[in-house]
């Protein structure tokens, strides 16, 4: 994630982010700078804990998504496997879901379920994982 900071006419700083999408002025340069980095640090401490469902999951991973920016048709999608998934496993927590319970939730089209996969996995590594190290790659 990185931002630009640089001076404006009447002599303020503007810090601007483009994912996650945000700006921030200050009266100083360093002021600029050190609010912009702890907005940032924060953006990543929004993670909620391992031992959460994989519908908790999924959600917080649209929510992340949305956040930094992602393309809406990216969101929308991701928002429809969500919902497909969920009805299946979505209420298993991470660390007891399995290699099978998500190829059960695969379904029979074969781009979906490549979509699903990639998506489960992509919700766990990126949201459970970053909280628990030692949580097990159980999307692969």
């Amino acid at each position: 994630m990185s931002y630009s900071v640089f001076k404006l006419q009447d002599g303020r700083y503007r810090a601007v982010c483009q994912k996650p999408k945000k700006t921030i002025e200050r009266k100083t340069k360093r002021a600029a700078d050190q609010a912009m980095l702890k907005y940032l640090r924060e953006f990543d401490r929004q993670t909620p804990s391992s031992g959460m469902t994989l519908e908790d999951c999924m959600d917080a991973y649209i929510k992340r998504c949305k956040e930094r920016g992602r393309a809406q048709k990216t969101v929308d999608d991701y928002t429809k496997i969500a919902n497909i998934v969920k009805h299946q496993i979505g209420r298993i927590k991470v660390k007891d879901l399995t290699p099978s319970d998500i190829e059960s939730a695969m379904g029979t089209a074969a781009k979906a379920a490549i979509n699903r996969r990639a998506f489960i996995r992509a919700a766990i590594n990126k949201i459970a994982k970053k909280d628990d190290p030692y949580l097990p790659n159980v999307a692969e």
